[in-house]
């Protein structure tokens, strides 16, 4: 694996960064589609890290040597529930309209790149605004700022000297 892909300003599609609670920090995105799929993974409690162009990987794709970005690397915390059967995940963001149109050339680095992952206890998932575009991703978009907000202390103290004073 290699160094992490940095995403510079694009000028046919939405590119920015978020803030982010990880420890990765900012969250950076090429579209509209992986921001908001990554504000769905902000407010996933069982996350402990994101990463954002994580790796430039190596594959072997018809034969021929290949290099791959994914866009998004999600680690789950050790004693929560792996909602794709692994503790990393690394999810490959695509609108449906392209993965349909461009299916011939993406389908073999997709399927090497699972392999790739799967040799390593990693999973690999492609995503799509049927999977993103959901309910809880507009909760997520209500929810994500609260949760990276700091916390008034104060308040905090508070609360707890109520909740123990029942």
């Amino acid at each position: 694996m290699h160094k992490r892909r940095r995403i510079p300003p694009g000028r046919r599609s939405v590119t920015g960064q978020m803030p982010s609670r990880y420890p990765s920090g900012p969250l950076l995105y090429e579209s509209k589609l992986e921001r908001d799929f990554l504000m769905s993974l902000e407010v996933d409690g069982h996350i402990r890290d994101v990463v954002t162009q994580p790796m430039t990987i190596s594959l072997t794709v018809d034969g021929q040597a290949r290099t791959y970005t994914p866009d998004i690397m999600a680690v789950w915390q050790t004693r929560s529930p792996w909602p794709h059967g692994f503790r990393r995940v690394v999810f490959e963001v695509k609108p449906l309209a392209i993965l349909r149109s461009g299916y011939g050339t993406l389908a073999p680095k997709y399927r090497a790149a699972r392999r790739y992952f799967a040799e390593r206890d990693v999973g690999y998932r492609v995503v799509t605004e049927r999977t993103i575009r959901t309910q809880r991703q507009v909760n997520a978009e209500l929810i994500a700022p609260t949760l990276r907000g700091s916390v008034d202390q104060e308040m905090v103290r508070r609360v707890q000297a109520i909740v123990l004073a029942k």
